[in-house]
């Protein structure tokens, strides 16, 4: 149960990642990118970050 709570948290961080800006790569592209590997980071950035949210 533990296992899927963390894999649908992964998802939605890269998903939050992918939808974000206003240009965008293709999903599959996204998914085996970078930007998928760093997208939880990136969302604990966002989160605990002074700079305004705009891309």
């Amino acid at each position: 149960m533990i296992k899927w709570i963390i894999v649908a948290a992964y998802l939605g961080a890269i998903l939050y990642v992918h939808f974000r800006g206003k240009v965008r790569l293709r999903i599959w592209r996204q998914l085996l990118d970078h930007s998928a590997l760093v997208a939880p980071v990136n969302c604990f950035m966002y989160v605990f970050s002074g700079v305004p949210r705009t891309p």
